[in-house]
């Protein structure tokens, strides 16, 4: 994934999460979901660049909500 110049929300549309929280579509926690446009742009990209570094398959699709 590479980093938008303008912090667009990584949201696929596939909003689902498992039991600690984390979406399985971008990998956000609830909280970073919810209140995405509200954050200043250095925080969004630093959840961007997290995301970038934690692959999806580090969550745990066994245990969805």
């Amino acid at each position: 994934m590479t980093i938008p110049s303008s912090c667009d929300t990584p949201c696929i549309g596939v909003c689902q999460t498992n039991r600690s929280g984390m979406c399985i579509g971008c990998g956000r926690s609830r909280e970073e979901r919810y209140q995405w446009y509200q954050l200043p742009e250095h925080q969004r990209r630093e959840i961007l660049y997290r995301l970038e570094q934690e692959p999806l398959s580090a969550i745990d699709f066994n245990q969805l909500i």
